[in-house]
């Protein structure tokens, strides 16, 4: 399967990825931090600031929670952010591989929900946890079917955000009033 146009650019997928291998090589407790704020605007329209203010993205409810469906719900940004980082986890890995070339499409499509009940306080019994979350991938390439099997188990393992939903993580609230800490909580 041949295509006129290359997916990957070797300067932005191969080189970027052999420099950042190598500098966490000598630094091994290197990590990426997401820092945002929200701030709610009316009812359910809230705006992130994103890498201090650099982004800024908007959330608000479909009319059936309370929205206007001025911007995607603030659960659509969780489930589609898992998506984007196993996609994201594809190409590092295929440039490991090195079948990166041999890739001419990625895409991918998510699908997951919760149950509504224990969100709106009419149960205890559950958690308003994702019930199921279903990953669809699909690529055309020249890579033999064991390297593409191999590649989705690689991306599965080294995706946060597939692994934070998989494992219990440690989670703090912080809550302040009128600038003031009134209360601190963890939960697993």
């Amino acid at each position: 399967m041949e295509s006129n146009c290359k997916l990957f650019n070797p300067k932005v997928t191969v080189d970027v990825y052999k420099q950042k291998r190598e500098l966490v090589k000598q630094k091994p407790d290197s990590e990426f931090r997401v820092n945002a704020s929200v701030e709610v605007i009316k009812d359910h329209l809230m705006k992130v600031k994103l890498r201090n203010g650099r982004f800024t993205i908007f959330s608000d409810e479909p009319p059936e929670l309370g929205g206007d469906d001025a911007a995607p719900a603030m659960f659509e940004y969780f489930v589609i952010g898992a998506m984007l980082c196993e996609c994201a986890q594809y190409i590092w890995n295929a440039v490991n591989l090195e079948i990166i070339d041999s890739i001419h499409k990625l895409e991918m499509d998510i699908e997951g929900g919760f149950m509504l009940a224990p969100l709106l306080g009419l149960t205890n019994d559950i958690s308003p946890a994702l019930q199921d979350l279903t990953v669809r991938t699909r690529i055309e390439s020249d890579a033999s079917p064991q390297k593409i099997i191999e590649l989705a188990r690689i991306a599965a393992t080294r995706c946060p955000a597939h692994q934070s939903l998989r494992v219990p993580i440690s989670i703090t609230n912080v809550v302040e009033l009128n600038g003031e800490r009134i209360t601190e909580f963890s939960d697993i």
